[in-house]
């Protein structure tokens, strides 16, 4: 009978170890994403909420197509048109919707991918007066877009922010009251507050 080494028995092993590890992050990554659809995933207390959001990066979108406004909203939020490959991020994130629209219902849709071109995650807003045409899951159009950006390495804050966020967007009120908002330092003012409180809840 064969003897293997210890190194050879390792070496061996480590392709099928390291292809259960994807396999588990995979179905992980899912299962979390549809408990925060449910709003089951609990949040992790972040400790700088402002960062998240900055005026700058709420928009006003004109654009109905999904990818048209999804490209509109790249190009006017300051910190991702500021990345190093911002067409490359884009890319990312219509890679991900033509898998399955991120579009929530109830006017929401909250965009999103992981990406190596930012330190920590980023949120930009655009507001859609028309309606944009983003084949969410109850079929009516969007006008609360969100975009988020994170580093590959958040991966349990990235969740917590967009577990926080379908949480807060649940509320008719909460919607009603970001559209209500006049200016771009009232909504964030509004969310960083809501956001710090839901997340620390």
């Amino acid at each position: 009978m064969k003897v293997l080494s210890v190194q050879v028995f390792r070496f061996k092993l480590t392709p099928i170890f390291e292809k259960l590890e994807k396999i588990f992050k995979k179905r992980y990554t899912f299962c979390k994403f549809a408990d925060i659809i449910k709003g089951n995933w609990s949040p992790l207390v972040m400790s700088d909420f402002r960062d998240l959001l900055q005026e700058a990066d709420i928009c006003e979108l004109n654009c109905t197509d999904k990818y048209e406004a999804l490209h509109e909203l790249i190009t006017l939020a300051d910190r991702l048109i500021s990345l190093p490959n911002p067409n490359e991020f884009e890319y990312q994130i219509k890679i991900r919707e033509q898998k399955q629209s991120t579009g929530i219902g109830k006017g929401i849709a909250i965009a999103h991918a992981t990406t190596k071109q930012v330190q920590k995650i980023r949120v930009a807003l655009g507001i859609s007066k028309t309606g944009i045409d983003f084949e969410s899951i109850d079929g009516k159009p969007v006008h609360l877009l969100f975009l988020v950006a994170n580093p590959p390495d958040t991966q349990v804050e990235y969740l917590s922010v967009l577990s926080a966020l379908v949480r807060l967007l649940r509320r008719a009120q909460f919607r009603q009251s970001i559209i209500c908002c006049s200016t771009p330092n009232e909504i964030k003012t509004l969310l960083d507050s809501s956001l710090a409180f839901e997340m620390s809840a």
